[in-house]
């Protein structure tokens, strides 16, 4: 070996062949195994349920991706749609994955998903971000609240306290084609806030505490302008009905003589009206049934069903008084029918909200004074991520905002799978204010911008599986869980980060990446190569180098 080794060494020609040798097969086994690392190099994802097992991978085709791609050199298929894959769970793998294009991969062995231990379930947490709009909109320069966002948290937004009242499913109106003109607005009469109040046009909405509120859809602005009131609706205004079962018959006028015939045969018909209204300066409005003090309006309806009849007084609040004739029970006088009494000029605040296009509208407010008079206010509200400027204040702590408007609307009220927002409540010495965070929607505080966005926690989970071949009686058991990663015929197996049914279901991520070691051997063989061309140029400089000057 050694005279052969010198025979190489001592003969420059056949050692420069060997060496060029060495880095040709080196390029072209570097050149190999790269292409198979390339073309066998896949990475998708397997859906498999408890209890059954599956073995076919799925990843979205790259755009752009010729149909088909490299499939008969590397045994993955692209497909344009899924109703063609040979999954062992048939519809139930299909219907998981979204739809398009996608190369599926058989695997030489299945996956079943025989224990699957949930240890912290799926959840959606939120934290609220504030951004300074004068640095752009660069997402690095954001400034998160620490942890998730729950209720009873204090969080300081632009040098602002904030108390979170409580993080719920958004309501509001969306744009729906042949849908009806509607507003969404909000109204807080002291401590006391009621949201999300859905306005219809041309219709009174009252019921909401000393609040009586009236949306209506004009051609244009000098219109809504004009329609504003200088005083109190009359009985024009107000509807008077009866109830029966889950509906109301409503009646649109106060003349004596209306009246209407209920399935059971019972009469029911307005004896006399009273309009005259004297507020109390005593009157407590947030008494559900305190009359004490009340002076108007009123009306005398008549209940008669042979041989009972009745007579009652009612109000706007409710039932003041009955008479009974003497053939009536206590039961009748408890089951008799109910009655409703609508009277806007009843109730001590009166709101107009007059729109003509989107997200915008003329709100007046009429609240009447312990002396009877009236005082007016108006504004020009537009819906406006600023919490100030699509607000009207009246009074001391009497505020409506305007939310939304739309020509044609319809109210979403979602309680699954639903936007999220967070409500949030900051005492100042101007009193209580109020803001909504909406789920991906920036609003103003001051000069920054603040919004609620959501981290998405797949939860943690402990799952067992059974690798085999069909036909086989070899297999191998597999167990992961958070973090843990397992090698099996060459794949690498994790537990995929997205979002599946944890208690029933399981997503693994796989990914094939060849050891490459043709390439890696090229690399050592072009090494070598040129290791032997040096030494060739070192030997033939060397004489030079060692020769007398």
């Amino acid at each position: 070996m050694t005279n052969a080794s010198n025979f190489v060494l001592d003969n420059p020609t056949l050692f420069r062949r060997l060496s060029n040798a060495l880095v040709f097969l080196g390029v072209l086994a570097f050149l190999i195994g790269a292409a198979i690392q390339h073309l066998y190099r896949f990475e998708g994802y397997l859906y498999v349920t408890l209890g059954l097992s599956e073995d076919v991978l799925v990843r979205e085709t790259e755009t752009g991706a010729p149909p088909g791609g490299l499939a008969s050199w590397t045994a993955y298929e692209t497909v344009s749609d899924l109703g063609s894959a040979p999954f062992n769970l048939g519809d139930a793998a299909r219907a998981f994955y979204p739809a398009g294009r996608h190369d599926i991969l058989k695997l030489p062995f299945r996956l079943r998903l025989d224990v699957l231990e949930v240890l912290e379930a799926p959840a959606t947490r939120y934290a609220i971000v504030t951004r300074d709009p004068a640095t752009g909109a660069d997402k690095a320069d954001d400034t998160r609240t620490p942890g998730r966002v729950a209720a009873g948290d204090v969080v300081t937004l632009a040098g602002q306290t904030w108390e979170v009242e409580s993080i719920r499913p958004w309501m509001g109106l969306i744009h729906h084609v042949g849908g009806p003109p509607m507003a969404n607005v909000s109204v807080q009469i002291g401590e006391r806030f009621w949201e999300d109040i859905f306005l219809q046009d041309a219709a009174w909405l009252v019921g909401n505490g000393p609040t009586a509120l009236r949306f209506e859809w004009f051609d244009s602005e000098e219109a809504a302008l004009q329609a504003m009131r200088d005083s109190a609706p009359g009985p024009e205004a107000g509807r008077w009905g009866v109830q029966e079962g889950t509906g109301i018959h409503w009646i649109q006028s106060f003349m004596p003589g209306n009246g209407v015939t209920l399935n059971d045969g019972t009469e029911i018909t307005l004896l006399d009206f009273e309009s005259t209204f004297a507020l109390s300066p005593d009157a407590d409005y947030d008494a559900a049934a305190d009359f004490a003090d009340y002076e108007g309006p009123v009306m005398l309806v008549q209940i008669e069903r042979e041989p009972v009849a009745l007579r009652q007084l009612h109000t706007p609040r409710g039932l003041l008084h009955t008479e009974a004739n003497a053939a009536a029970t206590p039961e009748d006088v408890v089951n008799a029918p109910v009655l409703h009494m609508e009277y806007p000029a009843a109730y001590p605040n009166m709101v107009h909200v007059h729109a003509w296009r989107d997200g915008a509208a003329w709100v007046q407010v009429l609240h009447r004074q312990p002396d009877g008079s009236m005082q007016e206010r108006r504004a020009l509200l537009e819906e406006s991520p600023d919490i100030q400027a699509a607000t009207l204040t009246w009074d001391e702590g009497s505020a409506l905002r305007l939310e939304q408007v739309l020509a044609q609307a319809l109210p979403v009220d979602l309680q699954e799978e639903a936007l999220q927002e967070a409500l949030l409540r900051s005492d100042t010495a101007s009193g209580a204010q109020r803001l909504r965070l909406r789920e991906g929607e920036w609003r103003h505080i001051g000069s920054k911008h603040v919004r609620l966005e959501p981290e998405r926690h797949p939860g943690r989970v402990r799952q067992e599986f059974t690798a085999y071949t069909p036909g086989e009686q070899r297999s191998h058991g597999l167990l992961l869980g958070p973090g843990r990663t397992v090698q099996y015929q060459g794949w690498r197996i994790a537990q995929a980060d997205a979002p599946v049914d944890t208690d029933a279901a399981a997503l693994l991520s796989f990914s094939r990446r060849p050891s490459g070691p043709l390439w890696i051997k090229g690399c050592l063989l072009v090494a070598v190569g040129f290791l032997g061309r040096g030494y060739l140029w070192y030997r033939k400089r060397a004489p030079a180098l060692s020769s007398p000057l």
